[in-house]
């Protein structure tokens, strides 16, 4: 996997973090990070499976990367916005999804960035919150803004990123929604919880 090394140290057991030197190494190297592209990944078939049902008006879609995923949620009559750390990731995104728009956030060092970008009826975090060393503060911005969330996240059995087990994230994620949907994919090691806001 070309892009590991951008994220983790395996050695060190620590986060790295470099997604910008990641996303041009992609259009150096000719990787693609986290198979974005790949439209068969089990794990988002079943997001927009558990979406399909629903016209949102409004939709985030936090870590949006070079905006593969975010474009399947584009429908005629609604508003959906990508947000990334990676103005190299967001520059693709621009140029292949004009009905899109794409948002340079670091919700590290600036939360607040969502609350400028207004309200939704839905954010989607997919693959994102072991990168967000406040990811139990960005969950429960997600409930201020929007009405429902779609989380979905990669645990492998000893993990590196900040999210360290999937009840952990379950737990989190109950504090500020109910939970609709709480999905294990056990052999893959993947969770997805999909719930609507507590107001």
């Amino acid at each position: 996997m070309g892009y590991h090394r951008y994220v983790f140290d395996d050695e060190a057991r620590t986060f790295v973090g470099r997604f910008e030197e990641m996303y041009r190494g992609e259009q150096e190297q000719g990787f693609d990070s986290w198979h974005q592209e790949d439209a068969r990944n089990l794990t988002r078939r079943l997001c927009l499976t558990l979406l399909d049902e629903t016209n949102f008006a409004g939709i985030l879609d936090v870590g949006c990367g070079k905006g593969a995923f975010t474009h399947r949620l584009k429908k005629r009559n609604n508003r959906v916005v990508g947000i990334d750390i990676s103005p190299t990731a967001l520059e693709t995104a621009k140029g292949r999804f004009d009905d899109v728009e794409f948002v340079q956030a670091d919700l590290v060092r600036d939360l607040d960035a969502l609350n400028r970008l207004g309200n939704f009826d839905l954010v989607v975090c997919l693959e994102t919150l072991s990168y967000l060393e406040n990811w139990r503060d960005v969950i429960e911005r997600f409930s201020q803004i929007a009405g429902h969330c779609l989380i979905a996240l990669y645990l492998p059995e000893n993990p590196i990123g900040f999210v360290k087990t999937a009840g952990d994230l379950a737990a989190e994620f109950a504090r500020h929604f109910v939970t609709v949907e709480d999905i294990r994919l056990l052999t893959r090691n993947q969770i997805v919880l999909y719930g609507t806001a507590r107001r």
